[in-house]
């Protein structure tokens, strides 16, 4: 599968603000995903690369990219810069100056998804001396690919500031579409993992095997947090009866113990 199929569905995403519409667009572009990218794409339509209980990052910050898009395109970085500032979206200035490259011996190729996904995974394994240099070296093969539309989606989903309003609860709405398994399973299943990805993946598979998902001891748990009620009395209906407990402010943490306690 080509980045720019999945660069298709975040245009499609961006144009419209119904979220029934996004939850249908979702589901049907996660129906066609192969199985081997399909954790990664789900990652990537939320908005990150890894999944968020790891800490797998790729310590690329804006800074950075700046150069790399000042060295692919030979405009400055103070330039650069400014693009970035007054189109007052990051992507898109990165999209401005990748139009406006003087370096034209630079062509359109077919970013592979399997590609990125290699890419980032080298990209997140330097760290220390000479990191910088090796993460600029990667991502300037990656941006004198992109086309200025992939560059803009590129450049959010690595600051992971993808503005494409695909929040986690409407991908969740999809997986649940696609795969034809309540949601509330679905969102069970994703309060255990934490991981959309995985979630995504075992829903194909069918209710029985996304069932088998269980607590891995050394990933954090998505907080199972209450549910928001119209009124008193609709939250009574939904319990036998209330209970109450006292709250402390503070801190929330899990501790993972893996064998006897």
């Amino acid at each position: 599968m080509l980045y720019r199929e999945l660069v298709d569905i975040y245009e499609k995403l961006t144009s419209t603000s119904s979220k029934l519409e996004k939850r249908n667009i979702l589901s049907d572009f996660l129906l066609v995903v192969p199985d081997e990218i399909l954790p990664f794409i789900t990652g990537l339509l939320a908005g990150y690369v890894f999944p968020k209980w790891t800490e797998k990052e790729l310590g690329i910050g804006p800074k950075l990219l700046l150069k790399v898009v000042s060295k692919i395109t030979g405009i400055t970085e103070k330039k650069v810069e400014e693009l970035v500032y007054s189109s007052g979206d990051f992507g898109e200035g990165i999209e401005r100056a990748i139009e406006q490259k003087k370096q034209q011996t630079f062509f359109d190729a077919n970013i592979e998804i399997t590609y990125l996904m290699d890419l980032f995974e080298k990209v997140s394994s330097y760290s220390g001396k000479g990191s910088q240099d090796k993460k600029i070296k990667y991502l300037s093969k990656l941006f004198s690919a992109a086309s200025p539309i992939e560059a803009r989606y590129l450049s959010r989903i690595i600051l992971e500031q993808m503005r494409t309003g695909a929040a986690e609860g409407i991908i969740l709405d999809a997986i649940s579409k696609f795969s034809d398994i309540p949601r509330k399973d679905v969102e069970k299943a994703y309060l255990l993992t934490n991981d959309l990805g995985l979630i995504a993946l075992y829903s194909r598979r069918g209710i029985g095997e996304l069932s088998k998902l269980n607590v891995t001891v050394g990933r954090p748990l998505k907080p199972m947090l209450a549910q928001i009620a119209g009124s008193i009395d609709l939250a009574l209906k939904d319990i036998d009866e209330p209970e109450m407990e006292v709250k402390y402010d503070g801190a929330r943490i899990q501790v993972h113990k893996s064998g006897e306690i």
